[in-house]
Formats: structure tokens, C-alpha cells, sequence
């Protein structure tokens, strides 16, 4: 289980920055980036990518309405949580999600879209096990948040698609969940 030493200070930041009123889809904002949070660090995660899942969705998750804090405000966040983690959590909101997830199903070099600049790119090797942790464990604590544990089709394929890249205790998760689905 990977500790963060700072967790509380986090979350008074995240609770200033209105997560306990906000919206998700299974209720408000703060308990969706504390299970993310949780499930990472459960994983032995990095302490990077652990962090970076407390903070995942403060630039607004694509289809929602508004973010946390608008992109002006990346230096306060950058000073605030460390300039990588920063970087990691700009990286996994800015993805055009619909872009680049089908990617990793059909291909080894995926092109990354930042959906705020429209830029694409090869998606950085160097990102690619946290970036698909952090997707994961969004996908696993959004399930959770429902009265039953459900995941689309659609979901499912790109789970299976992204465990090639996660790390084995994450990996462990995904075949228990795989495991309790009829097929």
C-alpha cells in the first residue's frame, strides 16, 4: 500500500476547491478522487501515480460540465502537488478520451489527443503504465459507485486491452472482475 504523507492537506485543497459539492457520476467529486486514490495505493502503485489519482479530475472529466479549477490556474496546482504529478493529472484529463481509447485495442503506437489544444501526438511510452493505471482504477471506483458493480462492453474491451500495461497487483483486480462477469 503506497502512503501519501500529506493525504489530509490534499484534501482540505480539494475540498477549498469545491469537490465535496461537485457532481460525479456517483455522487460528489471528493469521494470519487479519494477511491481512486484508494484503489492505486492498494495496488502499490507509485506514489506519483497514487497522487496523481487523488487529483485526476480536477481539470474537468470530459462529459462534465465544468472543471474544479480552469487550466489558467496549472502553476497553482503545479506548486501546490509537485510539478510531475501536475503534469500526469494535465495529461490524463486533457486526453480525448474517445480519440485515444480505441487506440489500444487496435494498435502498439497510439496517438494522443489533447482534447483542450487539439494537438496529437505519440503518446509518451513513459506515461503509459500510469496513464492506464489511473484509467483503470477511474473505471473500477466509478463501478464500485453504482449499486451494482457494472461496466459496459465497451468498458470491459478497454480494460482488458490496457492490462498489458498495468502493473501485476492491478492486473490481479482485472482478472477478479473478469472472473465474477457471465460470459
Amino acid at each position: 500500500m503506497t502512503m501519501l504523507n500529506n493525504f489530509d492537506e490534499y484534501l482540505s485543497y480539494l475540498e477549498l476547491l469545491g469537490a465535496s459539492e461537485y457532481n460525479h457520476i456517483s455522487g460528489p467529486m471528493i469521494n470519487h478522487l479519494t477511491g481512486t486514490y484508494n484503489i492505486l495505493s492498494s495496488w502499490g502503485a507509485p506514489l506519483l501515480t497514487c497522487k496523481a489519482g487523488l487529483f485526476h479530475a480536477i481539470y474537468g472529466p470530459q462529459g462534465l460540465p465544468s472543471p474544479l479549477i480552469s487550466l489558467e490556474k496549472r502553476s497553482d496546482i503545479k506548486n501546490f502537488i509537485g510539478h510531475d504529478v501536475e503534469e500526469l493529472v494535465y495529461f490524463y484529463c486533457a486526453c480525448d478520451k474517445g480519440f485515444v481509447l480505441p487506440q489500444f485495442k487496435t494498435t502498439s503506437e497510439i496517438i494522443f489527443k489533447d482534447r483542450f489544444t487539439g494537438e496529437e501526438k505519440k503518446f509518451d511510452k513513459n506515461l503509459m503504465t500510469s496513464f492506464c493505471e489511473l484509467t483503470v482504477a477511474n473505471e473500477i471506483d466509478v463501478a464500485r459507485g453504482k449499486d451494482v458493480e457494472v461496466y459496459s462492453d465497451e468498458i470491459l474491451a478497454m480494460l482488458k486491452s490496457m492490462r498489458i500495461y498495468i502493473n501485476k497487483n492491478a492486473q490481479r483486480e482485472l482478472d477478479s472482475i473478469f472472473k465474477k462477469l457471465p460470459m
